[in-house]
């Protein structure tokens, strides 16, 4: 058994207890009451609020680039698509025209070709006959 006799031993507890119940009131007062400023749970609410608020700003910022993105490329490739038409269309051209260039050519110097036997043969036969 302890050194301290009973009534010495309540009055120790009694100390204690009433240690305990001013920490515990101080503790209190910071965190639910608020010590000069709103309280700990107050002050906890109020930034969970705030985190709140801040993420639907971030959702609809990355929303609205999502949506601004979306155009952009749909642009791009309207573009692009428009672009590979008129180039498809140019090259098509081109290549037409080259060939009734070529054609046109070969034309030219068969006709030609044509004339010179047809003026070697009138030749032929006029000294001939």
């Amino acid at each position: 058994m302890s050194s301290q006799s009973l009534p010495d031993r309540v009055t120790q507890l009694t100390s204690e207890v009433s240690h305990l119940k001013e920490e515990v009131n101080a503790l209190e007062k910071t965190v639910v009451k608020g010590n000069g400023t709103p309280g700990l749970t107050t002050q906890i609410a109020e930034l969970a609020e705030k985190v709140r608020g801040v993420e639907t700003i971030i959702n609809d910022k990355v929303h609205f680039i999502d949506r601004e993105m979306t155009i952009k490329f749909d642009n791009i490739e309207s573009l692009m698509t428009r672009q590979e038409s008129i180039m498809t269309e140019t090259l098509d051209r081109h290549f037409q025209k080259t060939l009734v260039d070529r054609a046109g050519k070969w034309e030219v110097r068969v006709a030609l070709l044509s004339a010179a036997v047809a003026v070697i043969i009138a030749v032929t036969s006029f000294i001939t006959g």
